[in-house]
């Protein structure tokens, strides 16, 4: 009677704990997740640095303008060498600057 109770257990225990494919299925389903996850990390990360290069040409071209004997040129100027100090991050900058009486 013992060997007939384990013989139909068996069977049972196999197909319960049968998780062959599982695995593969998880690296499937997971993966393109985890990738997708990291680069959006990697891409905010290059956007947050994109836009403070910016602000600092940005600034540095304010505070060349702004001085009692700077003018338009000189802000243009310290802002583009800002921008070509990146490294090549900054692509097609062009900078203005609009010097007001007030």
């Amino acid at each position: 009677m013992a060997s007939i109770r384990a013989r139909l257990r068996h069977p049972l225990r196999r197909v319960v704990r049968d998780e062959r494919g599982f695995e593969t299925a998880e690296t499937v389903l997971v993966l393109p997740m985890l990738l997708l996850f990291i680069f959006a990390i990697v891409q905010g990360g290059l956007w947050y640095h994109g836009t403070n290069l910016v602000q600092a040409a940005a600034v540095n071209a304010y505070e060349a303008a702004r001085l009692y004997n700077g003018n338009t040129a000189d802000g243009v100027n310290a802002g583009s060498a800002t921008a070509e100090q990146a490294g090549g991050m900054l692509a097609d900058v062009n900078v203005t600057v609009d010097r007001t009486a007030t």
